[in-house]
């Protein structure tokens, strides 16, 4: 029997008491709730400490020493170690910070500072998480008189961005210190990142070997090409060709036939670029398709080069429409395999990856031969290029063009951030690790056995070759860098490296570059050489294309067998498949003129794997939205019901048009549906739960069920009622349940679980308590989803009923409770969905609510809640205490509703949280709990009650709702 302990006098600890058992009863009962995602970002970390740099720097400078000291120590280990640490050494002494340089003055075209708007921030983002400081270096003066703090940065820097290729010149590979690192490769705009220039790069290749001339459509600028192109016309007047004249304005036009007059009078007020019409490409669902491919150049002389899995494939409209991209299709590489392999098989895709690495090498390797001399060795430039690549029907793929600065495309359904992150983070990973390799590397070069000789140490004129120091450097960067390239794949040198040797040897014998000495194609040789030993024992060797499976297939396999689609227009409405992992029963079984279906899993399956296919080729599939994926997509499974969109859309818009929706219906049991009846008087222990063993917050305590030391329930409930009342402090708690055995969760009787502070306890008042002691009171909210469904379920108890209610995302006021007593408010924070700069901070959010709730008295008849789920952080309740303070409410009582469990499944368009993470949240929490309690403020730990059980979540993505508004 409760006894009424409560006074009106001390109306606010009702609050807190409400609070408490309003968390509870929600994860007891469930009975209310709403579908409001919230996000916490974090901060992307603390830039790099130069002396943890000096540290690292100092380990590994006496690891080599002490190699080297070692008698054992073979001379071919002291010198790799030797040349290694020279390189290691000077990277040490560089500062992590990159400049970046450009113009936006108006002597700059309006193109080129666009760049410089379109990339900065990305390199921003990627440069921060990579822990770098960045030096944005736009529109000085060449002639302003520098200082010392400029002389100590420009000698210092790490990487050095040019970001618009402006006239500034890049600084020569003599200034460059060992480890700096330039962004932009001397030449390379010239002979093969310029429209212009990579014609005449292509036709120069035609002229020496024939057979390459399908490396990329034949192509001349005019007018400055207009002798070049007649002539070729009149050399081969019998080919039956098409040509594609492109002009700036991106317009384009197609001639089955060509003469003097047509040449003249297109160029004649403005360059046009004329190439060969490829006139069987690659159709997709009825369009044309391109590629556009990441690759990274990071040395040359010899080459060496990287190809991104996150290349992106452009569906396009033809040529009546200027081959412009079409709006909204675009598909990620691994999209493209699937289509490949699910329709055409494995082998064939396999093929298709094979050839497009080859023409990519290829083209790289004939720009590498024309490269300055000055440049054989030199490990200071990079560059990062996008090959534009179409293929033809017959899978043969074909390079359009390069760009030598990237724009970085987005996939719809990805986040715009990860996609450019993805790139750039595994770029500057790969290029700056400091990482000893020396040790592999002798293994790999004594596995090469007599092959090879080295400088200085041994050389016989029966070895193929003898390394330099240069070429040392070299192999020692290019096993650092294969061992650590992210989403990169290394794509020369490598074990297919042989295929590219008759190229070579043409390139060179016709002297196309001056290369110093004729071992250009021994080097070659010799380095594929080496690559095909390393793929011999290393584990995740570069040995061919099936070795990229992993990385571009998904993580469910589909058989390629069960994937068809129609161009019968009749078959666009229909869905032809509905997959699911892990497999689960739904009713009826799939029909594709059935649109409903139902499923029912147990309780602790909180994720799927949900995808489907459309019947029609002109349609996608797409899962919960109009522009959702239409690939396979992580779904969090709230308690009880959750329903699954896919939409059949219409592709061939601009704005895809649904024309069929598919709902699945999945109801996840409660922990409770499956619970024995409780019985008090059947044999029973009684267990503890701080947290589960899946969610391992705290690795000092034990997690999953543990046996107390109490009797039964009975004592259980006597032992609760004896605790003094809960005062304002933070009190911990755990979960109580009875159960037959501790160790079996399903024998456990959840439907009386209690949430039990240690140390103290809070009584529940009766509804007619509640309302006598709610007279005269202001509660104002301030908070997200989680924070607004405790304010309905207070005002449902205050009113004993919740009839006027809804889902705001703004300020909603409610003056006319308990009979015109009571009043409460809410104001909605963060407002996620807001652009950064758009978003109201909290002291304003607070201050707006403030004046839709006046008049307020300065006493504890006003009432502050304020909280979320994971954004709350003592700085909030910093700026509350000083909106409080101007607004004159110091008086007001101020409860704070701690973080609570959310974002821990992984799930597409937010942002999950590790077990890492998670433990980094609770340590916040304790910031927040120790700042309120340090001013006075009254604490519930929702983070305590919310993570052992944070299984019984409502549906939504952030799975961090554990209310529910039914009726």
């Amino acid at each position: 029997m409760m006894r009424r302990i409560m006074s009106c006098r001390r109306a606010w600890d009702l609050i807190v008491v409400i609070l408490i058992v309003v968390l509870v009863s929600l994860l007891l009962s469930y009975r209310m709730g709403t579908a409001v995602t919230s996000s916490h970002s974090s901060n992307l970390g603390e830039i790099k400490n130069l002396k943890h740099r000096e540290v690292v720097q100092d380990r590994l400078g006496k690891r080599h020493e002490n190699l080297a000291q070692e008698e054992s120590v073979s001379p071919l280990t002291k010198k790799l170690i030797e040349v290694e640490q020279r390189l290691l050494k000077s990277l040490g002494q560089l500062q992590r910070l990159a400049v970046a340089h450009g113009r936006r003055s108006n002597g700059v075209s309006a193109n080129k500072r666009s760049l410089i708007e379109r990339d900065l921030p990305s390199y921003e983002r990627a440069l921060k998480k990579q822990e770098f400081l960045l030096d944005v270096r736009f529109n000085i003066s060449k002639t302003r008189q520098k200082t010392t703090d400029d002389y100590k940065r420009d000698s210092a820097w790490m990487l050095s961005l040019y970001l618009n290729g402006s006239s500034d010149s890049y600084p020569s590979s003599g200034t460059l210190k060992p480890g700096q690192k330039v962004n932009r490769i001397a030449g390379i705009e010239s002979m093969l990142a310029s429209r212009s220039g990579f014609c005449r790069t292509m036709r120069d290749l035609r002229s020496i070997t024939a057979a390459e001339t399908s490396l990329s459509p034949l192509c001349f600028s005019l007018p400055r090409e207009n002798v070049e192109f007649l002539q070729y016309l009149t050399n081969n007047e019998s080919n039956d060709v098409r040509w594609l004249f492109r002009r700036a304005n991106c317009r384009i036009e197609l001639f089955n036939e060509v003469d003097r007059t047509t040449i003249n009078k297109l160029s004649s007020t403005v360059d046009v670029l004329v190439e060969q019409y490829v006139s069987n490409p690659l159709l997709v669902f009825g369009k044309p398709v391109s590629l556009c491919a990441y690759v990274l150049v990071t040395s040359t002389k010899p080459l060496r080069a990287f190809l991104h899995k996150d290349s992106v494939l452009h569906f396009r409209y033809d040529f009546t429409k200027a081959f412009m991209k079409i709006p909204n299709r675009v598909w990620s590489f691994k999209q493209f395999q699937q289509y490949i392999a699910h329709n055409f098989g494995k082998p064939v895709f396999n093929k298709v990856l094979q050839d497009l690495e080859s023409i990519i090498v290829k083209a790289l390797l004939v720009s590498d031969s024309l490269l300055p001399t000055e440049l054989s060795g030199k490990e200071n430039f990079f560059q990062l290029f996008s090959f534009d690549i179409i293929f033809t029907s017959t899978f043969r793929p074909v390079i359009l063009g390069v760009d030598g600065q990237p724009m970085f495309e987005t996939v719809p359904g990805s986040s715009a951030e990860h996609q450019n992150l993805s790139v750039l983070d595994d770029m500057l990973s790969l290029l700056f690790l400091e990482e000893s390799v020396a040790t592999a590397t002798e293994k790999l070069l004594r596995k090469a056995g007599d092959t090879v000789g080295i400088n200085d140490i041994e050389c016989h004129t029966h070895q193929e070759m003898c390394f330099t120091d240069i070429d040392l450097v070299y192999i020692l960067n290019t096993k650092r860098q294969s061992a650590h390239k992210g989403g990169f794949r290394m794509i020369y040198p490598n074990v297919d490296g042989l295929n590219y040797s008759s190229l070579l040897e043409q390139l060179y014998s016709q002297q196309m570059a001056a290369w110093t000495g004729p071992s250009s194609v021994d080097r070659h040789r010799v380095i594929t050489k080496l690559m095909t030993i390393a793929a011999e024992f290393e584990e995740n060797s570069d040995v061919s294309p099936e070795n990229l499976k992993t990385d571009i297939t998904y993580a469910v396999s589909i058989d390629a067998n069960d994937i068809h689609c129609s161009y019968d227009p009749a078959t666009m409405p229909y869905m032809s498949s509905l997959n699911i992992y892990p497999r689960i029963s739904i009713s009826p079984t799939f029909d594709r003129l059935v649109t409903e279906y139902y499923a029912s899993v147990d309780y602790d399956l909180v994720l799927l794997e949900v995808w489907a296919t459309a019947e029609s080729c002109l349609c996608d599939a797409r899962v919960d939205d109009k522009l959702g994926p239409s690939r396979p997509t992580n779904y969090s499974l709230g308690i009880e019901d959750n329903k699954i969109s896919f939409h059949i859309v219409d592709t061939a818009h601009s704005e895809p048009w649904i024309i069929n929706t598919y709902t699945l219906h999945i109801y996840r049991k409660t922990i409770y549906e499956d619970s024995p009846p409780f019985v008090p008087s059947h044999a029973h222990e009684v267990c503890s739960l701080v947290q589960d063993c899946e969610m391992n917050i705290w690795p000092s305590k034990p997690c999953g069920l543990q046996k107390t030391a109490l009797l039964d329930w009975g004592q259980s409930l006597r032992q609760a009622a004896s605790l003094p009342l809960c005062g304002n402090d933070h009190s911990p708690g755990h979960w109580l349940v009875p159960c037959r055995s501790c160790d079996q969760q399903k024998s456990c009787n959840w439907q009386v679980a209690r949430w039990q502070q240690y140390t103290c306890r809070h009584e529940i008042m009766t509804r007619l308590e509640l309302k006598r002691c709610m007279m005269g009171k202001k509660i104002l909210f301030v908070g997200d989803s989680t924070s607004r469904g405790i304010m309905h379920y207070l005002i449902e108890q205050v009113n004993g009923t919740l009839l006027d209610w809804d889902k705001t995302h703004s300020i909603k006021v409610y003056n006319h409770l308990n009979g015109g007593a009571t009043a409460i408010s809410f104001a909605y924070y963060p407002q996620f969905w807001l652009p950064t700069s758009k978003r109201p901070s909290f002291d304003h959010a607070f201050e707006q609510l403030f004046k839709e709730s006046v008049p307020l008295r300065n006493s504890h008849d006003t009432v502050v809640v304020v909280g979320g789920v994971q954004w709350l952080a003592p700085s909030h309740l910093s700026l509350l205490r000083s909106s409080l303070k101007r607004l004159g409410l110091e008086k007001i009582r101020v409860i704070v509703k701690t973080l609570g469990a959310g974002f821990h499944q992984p799930v597409d368009g937010i942002k999950s949280l590790s077990l890492s993470d998670q433990r980094k949240l609770y340590r916040r929490n304790m910031e927040v709990i120790s700042f309120a309690e340090n001013h006075g403020m009254v604490v519930v730990d929702t983070f305590n009650i919310t993570i052992p059980r944070y299984k019984d979540f409502q549906e939504g993505k952030c799975a961090c709702h554990f209310h529910k508004v039914s009726g």
